[in-house]
């Protein structure tokens, strides 16, 4: 095995590198591959991997998954068990992330609408976690999540077209922080929309108010 590959093979272990050692690695395509991988696996905490998932689901693909199973493959001919097993723990939270999500993701498993670009904007900042994500026989699930002790509190959503403003339907007085939207509603909807939650207390008084955008794919 050649110098190049053993210095990959110390790079995804975690074994530092001497600075003339990185140096030879400037440029290279691999060597920038899998420390990009291995540095969003040390940082993935729960927004950086929302966004992991959303590019790949924009995509259809798993990130990275064929190209670093392949260099992976190549540098894992004859190995040490040390290395073999980084390798494995790497290609295993790739494939975890494809199953648990990252791949076309179906409402019913038979071409139902996916989602993508998830975004939340400014707004309240004790509302927060607001996605839109596939539920089962083709519809749209709507989480979101209000920190504090607020008992009691209510919701009410609205949802509009991202390009001309229109309200396409709203709820009121929610008690939980999720609302399935069937597809027989949200078929009729344009691609790109923009939805707000306005949380309110037991007395009616305003808490604050978040929006967020998102694309249904069909």
């Amino acid at each position: 095995m050649s110098d190049r590959d053993e210095l990959l093979k110390r790079l995804v272990t975690g074994e530092p590198l001497q600075e003339a050692e990185r140096a030879s690695l400037e440029g290279d395509a691999e060597a920038a591959e899998l420390e990009a991988l291995v540095g969003e696996l040390d940082r993935a905490g729960e927004v950086q991997r929302r966004r992991i998932l959303e590019r790949a689901r924009a995509s259809g693909e798993a990130p990275g998954e064929a190209r670093t199973g392949e260099i992976l493959a190549r540098l894992g001919r004859g190995g040490s068990p040390r290395w073999l097993a980084a390798a494995a723990v790497i290609l295993a939270l790739v494939g975890l992330w494809w199953i648990g999500g990252i791949g076309p993701r179906h409402g019913d498993g038979n071409g139902g609408t996916r989602i993508a670009d998830n975004v939340m904007l400014s707004g309240a900042e004790d509302l927060v976690d607001l996605r839109l994500d596939p539920g089962p026989d083709d519809s749209v699930l709507a989480t979101w999540r209000l920190r504090g002790d607020r008992p009691r509190a209510r919701f009410h959503l609205l949802f509009y077209d991202a390009q001309s403003g229109s309200v396409l339907d709203q709820v009121r007085d929610l008690e939980t922080t999720t609302w399935t939207i069937p597809a027989a509603q949200h078929g009729s909807w344009p691609e790109s929309i923009r939805w707000e939650v306005r949380a309110y207390d037991v007395l009616g008084g305003e808490l604050g108010v978040r929006s967020a955008t998102a694309r249904l794919l069909r």
